[in-house]
């Protein structure tokens, strides 16, 4: 995981310092963290001024909470976060993970909930290998989308905070950590594009070396890592089922049907 010291860093920009037994973080604005070596965190929040308004100080905290305390405790318990959701598999233990940019995941959660399924995490989704499998922890932080978003999928988000159209997604939330059975990269269709592929060889290996390439805040990437380390855990993720959903808003439910048909066919083959 890259980090900055405070040395050399301006008072007006973040800064993460992993070279104690306290993990220390400071986002200017907002406040500070510290993460314990268990994931235990702390936040404090910056003064909101002279008139302490109690509303803006708990927007603060929930911030740092979510958007920093939250991922940097995964990072500190080994797990890496790729961008993305996940789900809960409904009558199964596993999950599926969705790989792509947060803006266009708020229709798979509109979706998904329409369809009863649980949501595991949402926007940063913390991964890592237990034992022999691929596993996906549920977060606590709320499912974000901006409102124009929510109003575009039908569905009625919560402000947030003040200055933002930020607005937090209605989902049923599944607990704990699941393995996953499936990995679909998704982003928005664009014309002449099929909405649904099947990846195979080596599309499904490229697939599976970005989703590690493209981790957020990697537990174990950087100038130390061996290069067979990295290509292993390439090979490892590429014996996962993969497939492709290139989705139209318009179009999202039967897009998303074409994943859950083959969705049975990936889990029994996985699981051979």
């Amino acid at each position: 995981m890259t980090t900055l010291s405070r040395a050399g860093v301006s008072v007006d920009e973040p800064w993460i310092d992993v070279s104690g037994e306290l993990w220390l973080a400071g986002f200017p604005g907002l406040g500070t963290v510290t993460v314990a070596a268990d994931g235990s965190t702390v936040v404090k929040p910056d003064p909101v001024g002279a008139s302490n308004d109690a509303g803006e100080f708990a927007q603060r905290e929930r911030a740092l909470q979510f958007g920093w305390a939250e991922p940097l405790s995964f990072a500190r318990r080994g797990y890496s976060c790729v961008l993305g959701a996940a789900f809960a598999v409904p009558a199964d233990d596993g999950c599926v993970l969705f790989t792509g940019a947060p803006p266009d995941s708020v229709g798979l959660v509109a979706e998904f909930g329409r369809r009863g399924w649980q949501l595991l995490a949402e926007g940063l989704v913390p991964v890592r290998w237990q034992g022999d499998q691929f596993v996906v922890h549920a977060r606590e932080a709320p499912a974000l989308a901006a409102s124009r978003h929510c109003t575009a999928e039908g569905i009625g988000g919560t402000e947030v905070r003040s200055r933002s159209d930020a607005c937090e997604v209605p989902a049923s939330r599944a607990t704990g950590s699941r393995p996953v059975v499936a990995v679909v990269p998704f982003h928005t269709r664009k014309v002449g594009e099929a909405p649904f592929e099947i990846l195979r060889g080596r599309s499904r290996f490229q697939a599976a070396a970005r989703l590690v390439a493209r981790g957020v805040l990697n537990a174990t990437a950087g100038p130390e890592s061996e290069p067979t380390m990295e290509l292993g855990t390439h090979l490892r993720l590429a014996a996962l089922p993969f497939a492709r959903l290139r989705f139209a808003r318009s179009t999202m439910s039967e897009d998303l049907d074409l994943v859950l048909d083959w969705l049975p066919e990936a889990v029994a083959s996985g699981a051979e």
